[in-house]
């Protein structure tokens, strides 16, 4: 799948005791309800059926998870985790326990609701947390988040429907971190530990196709204040950036541990709004070449292992 504006058919998804049946058919606050509607039973067994229109359509199928319709569904407040775990990621707090359904490791999805409406289902296999999708309460995605075989990817939208954040990690390897302003503008990247070498041979296992290669930020516009990150930040990801003038509102950069070169430092002067540069890196022969930049750009303030740099006038 691409990666950009979350679901555009945005559905309800509530309990079906909440649905009212006139005629036949299923309404929902007066309307007929077009959405997912969710049978629960006394041991919280669930099963998930799409309305269209009032007219049962189909089960549901979740499209972030592989087919879902053998699987067994449940409320997730009937499962049971007697090693509940606390996560390093908010987000994932408790993911990594081990989920029981009547004292037998659960492999299914497990829905959760808050008040009448689903705001998130999980998938397990043999009691071990593998995915999640999660949506606001108008329907409108809001997470989707995955666990398998050492690679972890992450995505979350704003209520808008834009992208918020994308995360891709691969267990002692690589690491793709990109966060996004409600405006739709990237603040972060985060790219280091030869992602760009990997993803050939990953790209089959990635839910949503974005950082392809190199060029990715071609589409992108930065935020006023925008930070790099990583040894696989180099001259085309950043020359990307600025090829369709991604950087013309960019006021402060900051650079962390990437392979930039002078060449991509200094062209950064022709970027008129910039008023402050800081580059934190270990590498030797960056201060000569930030006096440079200096020297171009009196008026913008430069920063190197938070050291200022400033250039005397004789």
């Amino acid at each position: 799948m691409e990666l950009g504006r979350g679901e555009e058919a945005q559905m309800l998804r509530i309990k079906a005791n909440k649905l009212v049946s006139i005629d036949g058919l299923k309404t929902f606050n007066g309307k007929l309800f077009t959405g997912v509607a969710f049978y629960l039973s006394e041991r919280g067994v669930c099963k998930a059926v799409v309305y269209d229109e009032g007219i049962e359509a189909n089960l549901y199928e979740s499209k972030y998870f592989l087919s879902n319709k053998t699987l067994s569904s449940v409320d997730r407040d009937y499962l049971a985790s007697p090693d509940y775990l606390i996560s390093e990621y908010p987000e994932c707090e408790g993911e990594w326990s081990t989920f029981l359904y009547r004292d037998e490791r659960f492999s299914g999805v497990a829905y959760s609701f808050v008040g009448d409406c689903c705001e998130c289902e999980r998938l397990y296999k043999d009691g071990s947390f593998v995915a999640k999708a999660c949506w606001y309460g108008s329907g409108q995605i809001s997470e989707v988040v995955s666990f398998e075989e050492g690679l972890s990817q992450g995505f979350g939208w704003f209520p808008t429907g834009l992208l918020s954040r994308l995360e891709l990690v691969a267990r002692n390897s690589f690491r793709v971190k990109l966060e996004f302003t409600e405006k739709g503008k990237v603040r972060s990247i985060n790219i280091k530990n030869g992602y760009f070498d990997a993803i050939s041979k990953i790209k089959h296992k990635l839910k949503f196709h974005f950082v392809k290669d190199k060029s990715f930020a071609a589409n992108l516009a930065a935020d006023s204040f925008l930070c790099m990150i990583g040894t696989d930040v180099e001259d085309r990801v950043l020359a990307s950036l600025q090829s369709s003038d991604g950087l013309k509102d960019v006021e402060a950069i900051t650079f962390m541990n990437t392979s930039l070169t002078e060449k991509s430092i200094m062209n950064l002067a022709k970027e008129i709004k910039l008023k402050k540069l800081c580059i934190e890196d270990k590498r030797r022969g960056l201060q000569p070449i930030l006096r440079e930049f200096k020297r171009i750009r009196p008026d913008c303030f430069v920063e190197l292992n938070r050291k200022e740099i400033n250039i005397s006038h004789r």
